[in-house]
């Protein structure tokens, strides 16, 4: 009998025990930082690499980088800083941007004041920068943030060894050659000092392009050759060489862009940016040549992305043209006449704009006229054959 009520006893005490624990919930459930994304109305402009006119431009692009700065209870504006939540960590998308994954998966800091169990007042807070395409950096040049390329974003901000007071930043180097040029976006959204979210919250980054692209079309604009007709004479081309644009004082070679504040540091200047025959279609260079219908003077894909200007600036366009005429009769089957006309223009460049300047090549024939001058009497001395005496 001693045993039993021993053990029951026991038994007793063990279900008193379960009948009054109380479940205190430390932090909630962790929570892991979930990525959203989109593209602003600006975004749509091309890169050569890929289209990034929507978020599954963004994915097929292979996605954003995201710099993440966790500095506990003090906010982001007044603390020494440094990216050692997240650094340059790429975030991709296998489903055209219904979703954003990255690794390893972080989770929100749990550090909460309200000491009310099943309530929360979260302190800690973490900010967040974005910009795309992503950019890989190897592991040798972490502490540089240099990416290798020469073109392009060809530096992040480094994983320095110390902490700093410098926003991260992205290192922009302009292409000469359109072919090479390269879009680069970047987050404008609010994601500084954000706490835990909930279970299905994500911290959604909106694309703008923080670069201007700047492209060419070119069309004939031919005087009437005959009757209704203001078509290109079927003997005549017109075909393009070459293509420059000069600004006064320089186009920028690049700049540094801080993805807080959102504003460039330019850097450098040269001139001009040259486009070769290589940049310009076949049918513009061999083809039917320059007609009617205004037509993109670059390969598909091709423009320049240059940094944005503060002000209206002066460009000057030069164009090279060769206006090629079939002539049989003469030696060399043909005339061919080299044009090279430039003309000025005041242009202001703005962030996130796509701008064409539409080249119009005037063309004029030659147009013949006759007059004939009827004959008029001419004085004359008279001529004796013989004289008669």
């Amino acid at each position: 009998m001693k045993k039993f009520f021993t053990l029951a006893a026991v038994a007793a005490l063990v279900l008193s025990a379960c009948a009054k624990v109380e479940t205190v919930k430390v932090g909630s459930e962790d929570v892991p930082v979930v990525f959203g994304a989109y593209s602003g109305r600006n975004a749509n402009i091309t890169t050569k690499a890929a289209p990034i006119a929507n978020v599954a431009n963004l994915a097929s692009a292979g996605g954003f980088g995201v710099f993440a700065y966790y500095t506990g209870n003090t906010a982001y504006a007044s603390a020494d800083v440094e990216a050692n939540f997240m650094w340059n960590q790429n975030v991709t998308s296998t489903d055209s941007g219904a979703s954003w994954t990255y690794s390893p998966v972080k989770y929100w800091p749990n550090n909460d004041s309200n000491t009310t169990n099943g309530s929360a007042t979260w302190t800690d807070k973490v900010s967040f920068f974005a910009y795309a395409p992503f950019t890989a950096v190897t592991s040798a040049n972490k502490t540089t943030g240099s990416t290798g390329a020469t073109v392009g974003i060809t530096k992040v901000t480094g994983n320095a060894t110390t902490i700093t007071t410098e926003n991260p930043t992205i290192t922009y180097v302009v292409a000469t050659n359109p072919a090479q040029s390269i879009d680069f976006l970047y987050s404008d959204s609010a994601t500084i000092d954000l706490q835990k979210q909930s279970v299905t919250g994500k911290v959604t980054f909106d694309f703008k392009h923080a670069l201007t692209r700047l492209g060419f079309t070119v069309e004939g604009v031919f005087d009437e050759t005959s009757a209704g007709s203001n078509d290109v004479d079927s003997n005549t081309k017109i075909f393009i060489k070459s293509l420059s644009v000069t600004k006064a004082g320089g186009v920028s070679t690049g700049g540094t862009f801080d993805l807080k504040t959102k504003a460039w540091t330019p850097s450098g200047s040269f001139a001009p940016l040259a486009i070769s025959a290589a940049n310009v279609p076949d049918a513009l260079k061999t083809g039917a040549g320059v007609t009617t219908t205004a037509v993109n003077l670059l390969n598909d894909g091709e423009y320049f992305m240059l940094l944005p200007d503060a002000a209206a600036a002066n460009y000057e366009i030069n164009i090279v043209y060769d206006v090629v005429t079939t002539d049989a009769w003469l030696k060399e089957g043909n005339s061919t006449i080299t044009n090279n006309i430039t003309k000025k223009a005041s242009i202001k460049l703005e962030q996130g704009k796509a701008y064409t300047i539409a080249l119009q090549l005037g063309m004029t024939t030659v147009k013949l006229a006759a007059s004939v001058t009827d004959w008029t009497d001419g004085a004359a001395d008279p001529i004796w054959l013989p004289i008669n005496q």
